[in-house]
């Protein structure tokens, strides 16, 4: 919400390479000041072009340019870790409480990662996949304080360098959950998202609560552009006997999935790395309800969610 004066501050990364320190500073140069909403991009171990543009800084890529004299190595494509350094004192470098952010990938256990820990931005033993040559290593702040550290991040098949890494990305839940009398559920079955719907997340997906996954229970899950308001004819069978509200417009259906239920929880995969690209930016409504499918089941219908509004980011 208002500038931050980072000129003191530093960046460190950490490799594996052998036969090298594996272990390298570079300090912001004097007057780097990141304003309210505004991005700042860090070309490492890049010599900087006769023109700058604002917003882009280069290291250099020599001995020179980076702090204590150790020089640099290019970013490892395959294991490293970056932190973000409150300091560029080399007093304070063994010290966790200047580690104001830390990111780790392709293996564990690289040098301070334990002082990351100790200061409560990652977590011990954790590492992201290496990423491949088009994606990037992006972080939803939105998470920041709800989720672990490393769950904080993901691999990002559409990179947006100098912009948000989650665009318009949202979930919404709209009405309630509820069960019939009757039913075998272990609760109302609740809809949620289990992470950010970005369009390079791999591990978006969508999850219904409170099922038992006994004899032939199945949820129906269909999806719409639109939610109706409660009490109109949804895409969605009606629950008998529930006076469960139903949203899924019929007039702008997307399609429908079946998923036999789990116990506790039943896990809906919606690949969006998978996704044309004219998805981004997309808002759907999605609802579920669950039912059985043995012939004898009592009552058939079991229960429905709440429906949740999805607006589909970058």
């Amino acid at each position: 919400s208002g500038s931050v004066d980072i000129s003191a501050w530093s960046i460190y990364l950490a490799t594996n390479t052998p036969n090298r320190p594996q272990t390298y500073w570079w300090g912001f140069p004097a007057g780097t000041v990141l304003s309210a909403g505004s991005f700042l991009r860090v070309h490492w171990y890049q010599a900087a072009p006769a023109t700058t543009a604002p917003g882009e800084i280069w290291t250099g890529n020599t001995v020179y340019q980076f702090l204590f004299g150790l020089g640099a190595e290019p970013l490892p494509t395959t294991a490293g870790a970056i932190a973000l350094l409150r300091t560029q004192a080399n007093t304070y470098m063994n010290n966790p409480v200047v580690f104001a952010d830390f990111v780790q990938y392709g293996i564990a256990g690289l040098n301070r990662e334990a002082l990351a820990v100790q200061n409560g931005v990652w977590t011990a033993g954790a590492a992201l996949p290496a990423p491949s040559s088009s994606q990037s290593i992006a972080r939803n702040p939105a998470l920041i304080g709800l989720a672990a550290p490393q769950a904080q991040w993901l691999l990002d098949d559409t990179p947006t360098p100098g912009s948000s890494n989650i665009g318009a990305a949202s979930v919404a839940a709209i009405g309630s959950p509820c069960a019939v009398l009757g039913n075998h559920l272990l609760g109302a079955p609740e809809l949620r998202a289990t992470s950010t719907p970005l369009m390079g997340n791999s591990s978006f997906a969508l999850q219904v609560t409170n099922t038992s996954g006994v004899m032939l229970e199945h949820c129906m899950v269909a999806f719409s552009l639109g939610a109706l308001p409660a009490g109109n004819a949804s895409m969605l069978p009606q629950v008998p006997g529930g006076g469960c509200s139903l949203f899924i417009d019929p007039t702008m259906a997307l399609g429908t999935m079946w998923v036999h239920t789990g116990t506790m929880t039943t896990d809906i995969p919606l690949p969006l790395p998978a996704a044309p690209m004219t998805l981004q930016g997309l808002t759907f409504t999605a609802q579920a309800i669950v039912f059985d499918l043995w012939q004898s089941a009592y009552p058939a219908y079991q229960g429905a969610t709440n429906a949740i509004a999805i607006t589909i980011g970058n």
